[in-house]
């Protein structure tokens, strides 16, 4: 998923990929009496230059809909994704 950020902003102008960092956490529950992961969330944290910041968190909306790894689990485990720019 961070890789499809990065080349969305890429695709933006934005270059990020020598600051792009992210932190994932996830829930692990039992469903079924399986235990399964139930949630992930990713925070990611970048340079991002101000007048770039506004498409750069549009993306957070629009990127998932392009995702493979996304798109492979959305279904069945609660995925967020956000970000901090500096």
């Amino acid at each position: 998923m961070l890789g499809t950020y990065a080349a969305g902003l890429a695709a933006r102008g934005i270059d990020a990929s020598e600051n792009l960092v992210g932190e994932v956490e996830g829930d692990i529950a039992e469903v079924d009496g399986v235990i399964r992961i139930a949630a992930i969330r990713l925070h990611m944290t970048a340079s991002v230059p101000e007048e770039e910041r506004a498409s750069a968190e549009r993306l957070l909306s629009q990127f998932p809909a392009g995702c493979p790894a996304y798109q492979s689990v959305c279904g069945s485990i609660a995925i967020s994704c956000t970000a901090t720019f500096t």
